[in-house]
Protein backbone atom coordinates (compact mmCIF):
# COMPACT_ATOMS: atom_id res chain seq x y z
CA UNK A 1 0.00 0.00 0.00
CA UNK A 2 1.15 3.56 -0.63
CA UNK A 3 -0.10 7.07 0.03
CA UNK A 4 0.73 10.34 -1.70
CA UNK A 5 -0.47 13.74 -0.52
CA UNK A 6 0.21 17.30 -1.55
CA UNK A 7 -1.14 20.67 -0.39
CA UNK A 8 -0.13 23.97 -1.96
CA UNK A 9 -1.36 27.50 -1.23
CA UNK A 10 -0.15 30.53 -3.15
CA UNK A 11 -1.17 34.03 -2.09
CA UNK A 12 -0.31 36.90 -4.43
CA UNK A 13 -0.62 40.60 -3.66
CA UNK A 14 0.25 43.14 -6.33
CA UNK A 15 0.34 46.92 -6.03
CA UNK A 16 1.51 48.35 -9.37
CA UNK A 17 3.24 51.72 -9.17
CA UNK A 18 4.29 52.99 -12.57
CA UNK A 19 5.61 51.84 -15.92
CA UNK A 20 7.84 53.60 -18.41
CA UNK A 21 9.13 51.81 -21.48
CA UNK A 22 9.95 52.25 -25.14
CA UNK A 23 9.06 49.74 -27.83
CA UNK A 24 9.00 49.43 -31.59
CA UNK A 25 11.79 49.74 -34.15
CA UNK A 26 12.38 52.78 -36.32
CA UNK A 27 8.87 54.01 -35.49
CA UNK A 28 9.58 53.80 -31.75
CA UNK A 29 6.96 54.67 -29.13
CA UNK A 30 7.26 55.52 -25.45
CA UNK A 31 4.58 54.60 -22.93
CA UNK A 32 4.18 56.00 -19.41
CA UNK A 33 1.53 54.56 -17.07
CA UNK A 34 0.82 55.68 -13.50
CA UNK A 35 -1.18 53.10 -11.51
CA UNK A 36 -3.49 53.05 -8.52
CA UNK A 37 -5.17 50.05 -6.89
CA UNK A 38 -4.13 46.47 -6.18
CA UNK A 39 -4.68 42.81 -7.03
CA UNK A 40 -5.19 39.98 -4.54
CA UNK A 41 -5.10 36.41 -5.87
CA UNK A 42 -5.25 33.10 -4.02
CA UNK A 43 -4.73 29.59 -5.38
CA UNK A 44 -5.24 26.58 -3.09
CA UNK A 45 -4.80 23.02 -4.35
CA UNK A 46 -4.89 19.71 -2.47
CA UNK A 47 -4.34 16.19 -3.75
CA UNK A 48 -4.38 12.79 -2.03
CA UNK A 49 -4.14 9.24 -3.37
CA UNK A 50 -4.30 5.86 -1.62
CA UNK A 51 -3.10 2.86 -3.63
CA UNK A 52 -3.09 -0.86 -2.94
CA UNK A 53 -1.64 -3.52 -5.21
CA UNK A 54 -0.65 -7.15 -4.97
CA UNK A 55 -0.32 -10.43 -6.82
CA UNK A 56 -3.19 -12.84 -7.26
CA UNK A 57 -0.72 -15.36 -8.68
CA UNK A 58 2.76 -15.41 -10.18
CA UNK A 59 1.27 -14.17 -13.46
CA UNK A 60 -1.48 -11.76 -12.38
CA UNK A 61 -1.06 -8.48 -10.52
CA UNK A 62 -3.97 -6.17 -9.62
CA UNK A 63 -4.34 -2.80 -7.91
CA UNK A 64 -6.89 -0.26 -6.67
CA UNK A 65 -6.56 3.51 -6.36
CA UNK A 66 -8.69 6.04 -4.52
CA UNK A 67 -7.77 9.69 -5.16
CA UNK A 68 -9.19 13.14 -4.68
CA UNK A 69 -8.33 16.60 -5.96
CA UNK A 70 -9.55 20.01 -4.75
CA UNK A 71 -8.80 23.49 -6.05
CA UNK A 72 -9.91 26.98 -5.12
CA UNK A 73 -8.98 29.97 -7.27
CA UNK A 74 -9.72 33.58 -6.34
CA UNK A 75 -8.87 36.50 -8.58
CA UNK A 76 -9.70 39.99 -7.25
CA UNK A 77 -8.39 43.27 -8.61
CA UNK A 78 -9.27 46.91 -9.04
CA UNK A 79 -6.55 48.73 -10.93
CA UNK A 80 -6.67 52.12 -12.63
CA UNK A 81 -3.98 53.61 -14.80
CA UNK A 82 -3.38 56.96 -16.46
CA UNK A 83 -1.27 56.66 -19.60
CA UNK A 84 0.50 58.80 -22.17
CA UNK A 85 1.75 57.37 -25.45
CA UNK A 86 4.32 59.44 -27.36
CA UNK A 87 6.84 59.11 -30.13
CA UNK A 88 10.16 58.18 -28.53
CA UNK A 89 12.87 60.89 -28.72
CA UNK A 90 15.14 60.53 -31.73
CA UNK A 91 18.26 60.47 -29.53
CA UNK A 92 16.86 57.64 -27.39
CA UNK A 93 16.78 59.76 -24.24
CA UNK A 94 13.95 59.74 -21.73
CA UNK A 95 10.77 61.42 -22.85
CA UNK A 96 10.29 62.96 -19.41
CA UNK A 97 7.30 62.72 -17.11
CA UNK A 98 3.64 62.76 -17.88
CA UNK A 99 3.04 66.41 -17.03
CA UNK A 100 5.88 67.73 -19.25
CA UNK A 101 4.65 65.70 -22.21
CA UNK A 102 1.08 66.88 -21.84
CA UNK A 103 1.97 70.52 -21.46
CA UNK A 104 4.76 70.81 -24.01
CA UNK A 105 4.80 68.00 -26.56
CA UNK A 106 6.15 70.10 -29.45
CA UNK A 107 9.80 70.64 -28.58
CA UNK A 108 10.85 68.76 -31.72
CA UNK A 109 11.47 65.50 -29.89
CA UNK A 110 8.13 64.07 -28.76
CA UNK A 111 4.59 63.95 -30.07
CA UNK A 112 1.66 62.84 -27.95
CA UNK A 113 -0.14 60.03 -29.78
CA UNK A 114 -2.69 59.17 -27.12
CA UNK A 115 -3.68 59.86 -23.52
CA UNK A 116 -6.26 58.18 -21.40
CA UNK A 117 -7.38 56.32 -18.30
CA UNK A 118 -8.39 52.70 -17.85
CA UNK A 119 -9.98 50.81 -14.95
CA UNK A 120 -9.79 47.01 -14.71
CA UNK A 121 -12.04 45.18 -12.21
CA UNK A 122 -12.53 41.48 -11.37
CA UNK A 123 -14.17 39.35 -8.69
CA UNK A 124 -13.69 35.79 -9.92
CA UNK A 125 -13.96 32.57 -7.87
CA UNK A 126 -13.62 28.96 -9.00
CA UNK A 127 -14.02 25.92 -6.73
CA UNK A 128 -13.68 22.36 -8.00
CA UNK A 129 -13.45 18.88 -6.50
CA UNK A 130 -12.73 15.56 -8.25
CA UNK A 131 -12.96 12.07 -6.72
CA UNK A 132 -11.70 9.00 -8.63
CA UNK A 133 -11.90 5.27 -7.92
CA UNK A 134 -9.83 3.08 -10.24
CA UNK A 135 -8.81 -0.56 -10.75
CA UNK A 136 -5.90 -1.77 -12.86
CA UNK A 137 -4.20 -5.06 -13.51
CA UNK A 138 -1.70 -6.98 -15.63
CA UNK A 139 -1.35 -10.59 -16.74
CA UNK A 140 2.12 -11.67 -17.80
CA UNK A 141 2.61 -14.99 -19.52
CA UNK A 142 5.67 -15.82 -21.54
CA UNK A 143 6.39 -13.05 -24.02
CA UNK A 144 2.92 -11.56 -23.69
CA UNK A 145 1.65 -8.92 -21.23
CA UNK A 146 -2.02 -7.96 -21.06
CA UNK A 147 -2.85 -4.77 -19.10
CA UNK A 148 -6.28 -3.34 -18.28
CA UNK A 149 -7.92 -0.66 -16.18
CA UNK A 150 -11.26 0.92 -15.37
CA UNK A 151 -12.11 4.06 -13.40
CA UNK A 152 -15.07 6.14 -12.30
CA UNK A 153 -14.81 9.86 -11.56
CA UNK A 154 -17.16 12.42 -9.99
CA UNK A 155 -16.68 16.16 -10.58
CA UNK A 156 -18.28 19.02 -8.60
CA UNK A 157 -17.58 22.58 -9.78
CA UNK A 158 -18.79 26.07 -8.86
CA UNK A 159 -17.69 29.15 -10.77
CA UNK A 160 -18.46 32.86 -10.57
CA UNK A 161 -17.04 35.45 -12.98
CA UNK A 162 -17.53 39.20 -12.72
CA UNK A 163 -15.01 41.36 -14.54
CA UNK A 164 -15.02 44.47 -16.70
CA UNK A 165 -12.73 47.13 -18.14
CA UNK A 166 -13.50 50.78 -18.80
CA UNK A 167 -11.31 52.96 -21.00
CA UNK A 168 -11.31 56.68 -21.59
CA UNK A 169 -9.10 58.15 -24.32
CA UNK A 170 -8.78 61.93 -24.66
CA UNK A 171 -12.10 62.38 -22.87
CA UNK A 172 -14.01 59.77 -24.90
CA UNK A 173 -15.21 56.52 -23.34
CA UNK A 174 -14.41 53.61 -25.63
CA UNK A 175 -16.03 52.20 -27.61
CA UNK A 176 -17.65 55.47 -28.72
CA UNK A 177 -20.84 55.20 -30.77
CA UNK A 178 -21.76 58.88 -30.31
CA UNK A 179 -24.92 58.03 -28.35
CA UNK A 180 -24.04 56.22 -25.09
CA UNK A 181 -21.14 55.36 -22.82
CA UNK A 182 -20.09 51.72 -23.07
CA UNK A 183 -17.62 49.50 -21.24
CA UNK A 184 -14.61 48.41 -23.26
CA UNK A 185 -15.11 44.85 -22.01
CA UNK A 186 -17.48 43.12 -19.56
CA UNK A 187 -17.99 39.48 -18.63
CA UNK A 188 -20.47 37.86 -16.24
CA UNK A 189 -20.99 34.23 -15.26
CA UNK A 190 -22.42 32.09 -12.45
CA UNK A 191 -22.21 28.35 -13.14
CA UNK A 192 -22.30 25.03 -11.33
CA UNK A 193 -22.04 21.46 -12.60
CA UNK A 194 -22.00 17.93 -11.19
CA UNK A 195 -20.83 15.32 -13.68
CA UNK A 196 -19.45 11.78 -13.84
CA UNK A 197 -16.92 10.10 -16.10
CA UNK A 198 -16.17 6.44 -16.78
CA UNK A 199 -12.98 5.31 -18.49
CA UNK A 200 -11.56 1.91 -19.43
CA UNK A 201 -8.50 0.73 -21.30
CA UNK A 202 -6.91 -2.50 -22.48
CA UNK A 203 -3.37 -2.94 -23.79
CA UNK A 204 -1.54 -6.00 -25.06
CA UNK A 205 2.25 -6.16 -25.51
CA UNK A 206 3.88 -9.07 -27.37
CA UNK A 207 7.61 -9.71 -27.87
CA UNK A 208 9.25 -12.06 -30.33
CA UNK A 209 12.66 -12.63 -31.90
CA UNK A 210 13.57 -13.05 -35.55
CA UNK A 211 16.81 -13.08 -37.50
CA UNK A 212 16.49 -9.31 -37.96
CA UNK A 213 16.29 -8.67 -34.19
CA UNK A 214 13.74 -8.32 -31.41
CA UNK A 215 10.26 -6.94 -32.08
CA UNK A 216 7.75 -5.50 -29.60
CA UNK A 217 4.15 -4.95 -30.76
CA UNK A 218 1.73 -3.04 -28.54
CA UNK A 219 -1.95 -2.79 -29.46
CA UNK A 220 -4.76 -1.38 -27.37
CA UNK A 221 -7.51 1.11 -26.92
CA UNK A 222 -9.26 3.42 -24.47
CA UNK A 223 -12.98 4.05 -24.03
CA UNK A 224 -14.40 7.16 -22.32
CA UNK A 225 -17.89 8.37 -21.41
CA UNK A 226 -18.97 11.65 -19.81
CA UNK A 227 -22.42 12.34 -18.39
CA UNK A 228 -22.34 16.02 -19.41
CA UNK A 229 -22.88 15.37 -23.12
CA UNK A 230 -23.23 11.54 -23.20
CA UNK A 231 -20.33 11.33 -25.63
CA UNK A 232 -18.64 7.93 -26.04
CA UNK A 233 -14.99 8.18 -27.16
CA UNK A 234 -13.15 5.11 -28.53
CA UNK A 235 -9.38 5.59 -28.96
CA UNK A 236 -7.50 2.76 -30.72
CA UNK A 237 -3.70 2.91 -30.79
CA UNK A 238 -0.73 0.76 -31.78
CA UNK A 239 3.06 0.88 -31.72
CA UNK A 240 5.91 -1.33 -32.90
CA UNK A 241 9.50 -1.30 -31.62
CA UNK A 242 12.48 -2.95 -33.29
CA UNK A 243 15.87 -3.67 -31.72
CA UNK A 244 17.99 -4.79 -34.69
CA UNK A 245 20.08 -7.92 -34.28
CA UNK A 246 22.98 -6.49 -36.24
CA UNK A 247 23.66 -3.89 -33.54
CA UNK A 248 21.99 -3.91 -30.15
CA UNK A 249 22.88 -0.26 -29.54
CA UNK A 250 19.97 0.88 -31.74
CA UNK A 251 16.23 0.94 -31.13
CA UNK A 252 13.56 2.12 -33.60
CA UNK A 253 9.84 2.70 -32.96
CA UNK A 254 6.69 3.70 -34.80
CA UNK A 255 3.44 4.66 -33.09
CA UNK A 256 0.04 5.84 -34.27
CA UNK A 257 -3.44 6.22 -32.90
CA UNK A 258 -6.70 8.12 -32.70
CA UNK A 259 -6.83 10.30 -29.61
CA UNK A 260 -9.59 12.32 -27.94
CA UNK A 261 -9.00 15.16 -25.50
CA UNK A 262 -12.16 15.26 -23.43
CA UNK A 263 -12.94 18.80 -22.23
CA UNK A 264 -12.94 19.88 -18.59
CA UNK A 265 -14.92 22.73 -17.11
CA UNK A 266 -13.00 25.75 -18.46
CA UNK A 267 -13.26 24.47 -22.04
CA UNK A 268 -17.06 24.39 -21.70
CA UNK A 269 -17.41 28.13 -21.06
CA UNK A 270 -19.09 29.50 -24.15
CA UNK A 271 -19.93 33.21 -24.39
CA UNK A 272 -22.89 35.20 -25.64
CA UNK A 273 -22.83 39.02 -25.90
CA UNK A 274 -26.14 40.77 -25.17
CA UNK A 275 -27.48 44.07 -26.51
CA UNK A 276 -25.73 46.00 -23.72
CA UNK A 277 -22.32 44.64 -24.73
CA UNK A 278 -22.00 42.34 -21.69
CA UNK A 279 -20.49 38.93 -22.38
CA UNK A 280 -22.41 36.22 -20.54
CA UNK A 281 -20.98 32.80 -19.71
CA UNK A 282 -23.00 29.73 -20.58
CA UNK A 283 -21.90 26.10 -20.49
CA UNK A 284 -21.98 24.43 -23.89
CA UNK A 285 -23.59 20.98 -23.74
CA UNK A 286 -22.91 20.46 -27.45
CA UNK A 287 -19.12 20.76 -27.11
CA UNK A 288 -17.36 17.64 -28.38
CA UNK A 289 -13.93 16.30 -27.47
CA UNK A 290 -11.06 17.47 -29.64
CA UNK A 291 -9.94 14.66 -31.95
CA UNK A 292 -6.51 14.03 -33.39
CA UNK A 293 -4.57 11.44 -35.35
CA UNK A 294 -0.96 10.99 -34.26
CA UNK A 295 2.02 9.45 -36.01
CA UNK A 296 5.43 9.29 -34.30
CA UNK A 297 8.64 7.83 -35.75
CA UNK A 298 11.72 7.74 -33.56
CA UNK A 299 14.80 5.93 -32.43
CA UNK A 300 17.51 5.68 -29.77
CA UNK A 301 21.25 5.17 -30.14
CA UNK A 302 23.32 4.04 -27.15
CA UNK A 303 27.07 4.55 -27.27
CA UNK A 304 30.11 5.29 -25.13
CA UNK A 305 32.42 8.30 -25.37
CA UNK A 306 35.31 9.24 -23.10
CA UNK A 307 34.64 5.97 -21.30
CA UNK A 308 31.10 6.98 -20.25
CA UNK A 309 27.58 6.04 -21.47
CA UNK A 310 25.52 8.30 -23.74
CA UNK A 311 22.11 8.14 -25.38
CA UNK A 312 20.93 10.00 -28.48
CA UNK A 313 17.20 10.19 -29.17
CA UNK A 314 15.49 11.48 -32.32
CA UNK A 315 11.75 11.67 -32.96
CA UNK A 316 9.60 13.10 -35.72
CA UNK A 317 5.86 13.57 -35.32
CA UNK A 318 2.74 14.71 -37.12
CA UNK A 319 -0.68 15.40 -35.59
CA UNK A 320 -3.88 16.41 -37.37
CA UNK A 321 -6.65 17.85 -35.17
CA UNK A 322 -10.31 18.45 -35.95
CA UNK A 323 -13.23 19.45 -33.71
CA UNK A 324 -10.61 21.80 -32.29
CA UNK A 325 -11.40 24.51 -29.75
CA UNK A 326 -9.61 27.81 -30.32
CA UNK A 327 -8.15 29.65 -27.34
CA UNK A 328 -6.05 32.69 -26.46
CA UNK A 329 -3.24 33.16 -23.95
CA UNK A 330 -2.67 36.44 -22.08
CA UNK A 331 0.13 36.22 -19.55
CA UNK A 332 -0.84 33.06 -17.60
CA UNK A 333 -4.57 33.32 -18.34
CA UNK A 334 -5.98 30.89 -20.92
CA UNK A 335 -9.41 31.62 -22.38
CA UNK A 336 -11.21 29.04 -24.54
CA UNK A 337 -13.84 29.84 -27.14
CA UNK A 338 -16.24 27.19 -25.80
CA UNK A 339 -16.94 25.92 -29.33
CA UNK A 340 -15.56 23.34 -31.76
CA UNK A 341 -14.70 26.16 -34.13
CA UNK A 342 -11.37 25.27 -35.75
CA UNK A 343 -9.01 22.61 -37.05
CA UNK A 344 -5.26 22.41 -37.14
CA UNK A 345 -2.09 20.38 -37.31
CA UNK A 346 1.34 20.15 -35.70
CA UNK A 347 4.55 18.64 -37.09
CA UNK A 348 8.11 18.67 -35.89
CA UNK A 349 11.27 16.91 -34.80
CA UNK A 350 12.92 16.54 -31.38
CA UNK A 351 16.62 15.72 -30.89
CA UNK A 352 18.24 15.02 -27.52
CA UNK A 353 21.69 13.89 -26.40
CA UNK A 354 21.80 12.56 -22.84
CA UNK A 355 24.78 11.28 -20.87
CA UNK A 356 27.46 11.77 -18.25
CA UNK A 357 29.97 14.39 -19.33
CA UNK A 358 31.50 13.82 -15.90
CA UNK A 359 31.07 10.47 -14.05
CA UNK A 360 27.95 10.33 -11.88
CA UNK A 361 26.45 13.63 -13.06
CA UNK A 362 23.80 13.58 -15.80
CA UNK A 363 23.77 16.25 -18.51
CA UNK A 364 21.81 16.74 -21.71
CA UNK A 365 21.40 18.97 -24.74
CA UNK A 366 18.28 19.17 -26.93
CA UNK A 367 16.97 20.90 -30.04
CA UNK A 368 13.41 20.99 -31.36
CA UNK A 369 11.81 22.33 -34.52
CA UNK A 370 8.06 22.47 -35.13
CA UNK A 371 5.18 24.12 -36.89
CA UNK A 372 1.65 24.29 -35.49
CA UNK A 373 -1.21 25.94 -37.37
CA UNK A 374 -4.93 26.37 -36.93
CA UNK A 375 -7.81 27.65 -39.02
CA UNK A 376 -11.39 28.57 -38.13
CA UNK A 377 -13.89 26.22 -39.72
CA UNK A 378 -16.14 29.09 -40.85
CA UNK A 379 -13.32 30.72 -42.84
CA UNK A 380 -10.17 32.69 -42.27
CA UNK A 381 -6.52 32.10 -43.01
CA UNK A 382 -4.17 29.56 -41.48
CA UNK A 383 -2.53 31.20 -38.45
CA UNK A 384 0.02 29.96 -35.89
CA UNK A 385 -1.37 28.11 -32.89
CA UNK A 386 -0.74 29.85 -29.55
CA UNK A 387 1.80 27.19 -28.49
CA UNK A 388 3.89 27.29 -31.68
CA UNK A 389 7.65 27.74 -31.14
CA UNK A 390 9.35 27.02 -34.45
CA UNK A 391 12.65 26.24 -32.77
CA UNK A 392 13.94 25.70 -29.23
CA UNK A 393 17.36 24.87 -27.78
CA UNK A 394 18.10 23.87 -24.18
CA UNK A 395 21.05 22.45 -22.29
CA UNK A 396 21.80 21.19 -18.77
CA UNK A 397 25.38 20.65 -17.59
CA UNK A 398 26.26 19.26 -14.15
CA UNK A 399 29.69 19.00 -12.52
CA UNK A 400 31.29 18.49 -9.11
CA UNK A 401 34.65 18.75 -7.42
CA UNK A 402 36.30 15.26 -7.50
CA UNK A 403 37.44 15.45 -3.88
CA UNK A 404 34.13 16.97 -2.78
CA UNK A 405 31.42 15.01 -4.69
CA UNK A 406 28.66 16.16 -2.32
CA UNK A 407 28.99 19.67 -3.80
CA UNK A 408 27.45 19.80 -7.28
CA UNK A 409 27.06 22.66 -9.74
CA UNK A 410 24.60 22.96 -12.61
CA UNK A 411 24.23 25.33 -15.56
CA UNK A 412 21.00 25.45 -17.56
CA UNK A 413 20.42 27.38 -20.79
CA UNK A 414 17.23 27.86 -22.79
CA UNK A 415 16.77 29.75 -26.05
CA UNK A 416 13.59 29.56 -28.15
CA UNK A 417 11.61 31.49 -30.69
CA UNK A 418 8.91 33.70 -29.21
CA UNK A 419 5.34 32.49 -29.22
CA UNK A 420 2.57 34.13 -31.27
CA UNK A 421 0.34 36.83 -29.81
CA UNK A 422 -2.96 38.18 -31.08
CA UNK A 423 -4.82 41.47 -31.10
CA UNK A 424 -7.70 41.69 -28.57
CA UNK A 425 -10.75 39.76 -29.81
CA UNK A 426 -9.18 39.30 -33.23
CA UNK A 427 -6.92 36.27 -33.58
CA UNK A 428 -6.57 36.89 -37.32
CA UNK A 429 -4.27 39.84 -36.50
CA UNK A 430 -1.17 38.34 -34.94
CA UNK A 431 2.53 38.89 -34.33
CA UNK A 432 5.39 37.02 -32.69
CA UNK A 433 7.17 37.77 -29.43
CA UNK A 434 10.98 38.24 -29.39
CA UNK A 435 13.33 35.31 -28.74
CA UNK A 436 13.12 33.85 -25.23
CA UNK A 437 16.55 33.71 -23.50
CA UNK A 438 17.47 32.43 -20.05
CA UNK A 439 20.50 31.07 -18.18
CA UNK A 440 20.28 29.57 -14.67
CA UNK A 441 23.21 28.73 -12.40
CA UNK A 442 23.05 26.75 -9.16
CA UNK A 443 24.93 24.77 -6.53
CA UNK A 444 23.77 21.91 -4.26
CA UNK A 445 25.46 20.54 -1.14
CA UNK A 446 24.26 17.13 0.17
CA UNK A 447 24.65 15.92 3.78
CA UNK A 448 24.41 12.15 4.43
CA UNK A 449 26.11 9.42 6.42
CA UNK A 450 28.96 9.17 3.89
CA UNK A 451 29.73 12.90 3.70
CA UNK A 452 29.00 14.28 7.21
CA UNK A 453 29.90 12.83 10.62
CA UNK A 454 26.92 14.37 12.43
CA UNK A 455 24.59 12.36 10.15
CA UNK A 456 25.90 9.15 11.79
CA UNK A 457 24.67 10.12 15.24
CA UNK A 458 21.67 8.27 16.73
CA UNK A 459 19.68 11.51 16.77
CA UNK A 460 19.83 11.58 12.97
CA UNK A 461 18.80 7.97 12.35
CA UNK A 462 15.43 8.96 10.85
CA UNK A 463 16.99 11.34 8.30
CA UNK A 464 18.37 9.75 5.14
CA UNK A 465 19.91 12.95 3.81
CA UNK A 466 19.29 16.65 3.48
CA UNK A 467 20.49 19.16 0.95
CA UNK A 468 21.01 22.90 0.58
CA UNK A 469 20.53 24.41 -2.87
CA UNK A 470 21.22 27.96 -4.06
CA UNK A 471 20.23 29.10 -7.55
CA UNK A 472 20.35 32.26 -9.61
CA UNK A 473 17.49 32.37 -12.13
CA UNK A 474 17.97 34.43 -15.29
CA UNK A 475 21.61 35.04 -14.48
CA UNK A 476 22.13 37.63 -17.23
CA UNK A 477 18.91 39.49 -16.37
CA UNK A 478 17.39 39.38 -19.87
CA UNK A 479 13.98 41.01 -20.33
CA UNK A 480 11.74 38.32 -21.83
CA UNK A 481 8.36 39.38 -23.20
CA UNK A 482 5.42 37.52 -21.67
CA UNK A 483 2.39 39.39 -23.06
CA UNK A 484 1.30 42.77 -24.41
CA UNK A 485 -0.72 45.66 -23.04
CA UNK A 486 -2.80 47.19 -25.81
CA UNK A 487 -3.15 50.99 -25.94
CA UNK A 488 -5.87 52.54 -28.10
CA UNK A 489 -7.16 56.01 -28.85
CA UNK A 490 -10.72 57.23 -29.41
CA UNK A 491 -10.42 56.30 -33.12
CA UNK A 492 -9.67 52.63 -32.38
CA UNK A 493 -6.02 52.58 -33.46
CA UNK A 494 -4.05 50.18 -31.22
CA UNK A 495 -0.42 49.81 -30.17
CA UNK A 496 1.04 46.77 -28.38
CA UNK A 497 3.29 47.57 -25.42
CA UNK A 498 5.31 44.57 -24.11
CA UNK A 499 5.00 43.18 -20.57
CA UNK A 500 8.15 41.48 -19.31
CA UNK A 501 8.75 38.41 -17.19
CA UNK A 502 10.60 38.58 -13.88
CA UNK A 503 14.28 39.47 -14.21
CA UNK A 504 17.14 38.04 -12.19
CA UNK A 505 16.04 36.17 -9.06
CA UNK A 506 17.78 34.27 -6.23
CA UNK A 507 16.38 31.04 -4.83
CA UNK A 508 17.39 29.10 -1.70
CA UNK A 509 15.92 25.66 -0.97
CA UNK A 510 16.27 23.08 1.82
CA UNK A 511 15.28 19.47 1.11
CA UNK A 512 15.03 16.71 3.75
CA UNK A 513 14.62 12.99 2.91
CA UNK A 514 13.28 10.87 5.79
CA UNK A 515 13.79 7.14 6.17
Amino acid sequence: MSFLGNVSMNDYRFQPDSLSESFGGQDAKKLNIYYEGQEKDKFLTAFAALSAKGKVSDEVEIGFDLSGFYTYERENFDITGEYVLTNAPADGSSAGNIHTELMDPSEGQTEVLGTGIFHQHARNNLEAGVITLAHHGAWKRGRNTLSWGVSGQAELIKDRISEWEWRDSAGYSMPDDGRSMELYYAMRGDSAMNTARVQAYILNEHKWNTRSGQWILTVGGRLQWWSWNNEVLPSPRASVEWIPGWKRDFCFRLATGLYYQAPFYKELRDTVTDDLGVTRIRLNRDLRAQRSVHAVLGGDYYFRAWGRPFKFTAEGYYKYIDRMESYTVDNVRVRYSGKNDSRGYAAGVDLKLYGELVPGADSWISFSAMTARQRLTDGGAWIPSPQEQRWAFSMLFQDYIPRLPQLKFHLKMQFSEGQPYYAPRNNQAWGRMPIYKRIDLGATYVFNAQTAKFMRRPSAKHVKQWALQFEVFNLVGWNNVNSYFWIADAYGQQWASPNYLTGRRFNFKVTVDLR
